[in-house]
């Protein structure tokens, strides 16, 4: 094997460059920000979505508001807006009016935390469903196997995690119990059990006026690299 050969059989498969150019592009376009391969700064790959109830999946896309409530640093860059990206029309997901194409938004994370809650609502301008308040709580931690990676999301770390099945660590919000039973009847004990909650949900409320869920997640640094999952 020549040289050259033996450097090719190294170099990324093009599904990787792919991911690390759209990333690249999504944040330049969002935050006006080059993106190096490693960053000195750390950045925050937020990608909210919704799990509604069956009755919902025909309401127009349009019907369903999300709101984003803090922290400032983390706000989006854009109008947000809603857009079913999958042929589940259950869920309904969010992207900037800027960057269509990019499922979510990124912020850059300031040099002093570790450790922050974000907070965002879902509701319905027709009232079909009560509103729905997320709070989630991030703690952030390197990656003690690559030091330079620089991007933290839920999203990118369980596409870059083999090991777990990326539902059983996902981070959707829901408008009703139903959405997570499937309209069985479960006990306290078998609900807790469920994937939806072991991946980091520490308390929910139900009633008349909406949802409510605070949930925690550690979120590992990762890269571009690790987002093909998303981008394929």
């Amino acid at each position: 094997m020549s040289p050259i050969e033996a450097a090719k059989s190294l170099e990324w498969s093009e599904c990787y460059t792919q991911a690390h150019s759209e990333i690249q592009s999504a944040i330049k376009h969002q935050l006006d920000i080059h993106l190096p391969l490693y960053p000195k700064e750390r950045y925050l790959q937020f990608t909210p979505r919704i799990f509604l109830t069956p009755e919902l999946t025909s309401n127009k896309v349009t019907d369903i508001h999300f709101e984003f409530i803090g922290p400032d640093w983390a706000k989006p860059n854009g109008n947000p807006k809603t857009k079913r990206f999958w042929p589940n029309k259950r869920y309904v997901s969010v992207y900037l009016d800027t960057s269509p194409k990019s499922r979510g938004w990124y912020a850059v994370i300031p040099d002093e935390v570790d450790c922050f809650q974000v907070s965002y609502k879902w509701t319905s301008q027709s009232h079909s469903f009560a509103s729905v308040t997320h709070h989630m709580t991030y703690q952030l931690e390197p990656n003690i196997e690559c030091a330079q990676d620089w991007l933290y999301g839920n999203e990118c770390m369980k596409h870059s995690d083999s090991s777990k099945l990326a539902m059983a660590v996902d981070e959707y919000s829901f408008n009703h119990l139903e959405c997570l039973t499937h309209g069985k009847h479960l006990t306290k004990e078998e609900i807790v059990a469920l994937d939806r909650f072991k991946a980091g949900i520490t308390s929910i409320h139900i009633d008349e006026n909406g949802v409510i869920i605070h949930e925690e997640r550690t979120l590992t640094a990762s890269n571009s690299f690790a987002c093909v999952g998303i981008i394929l």
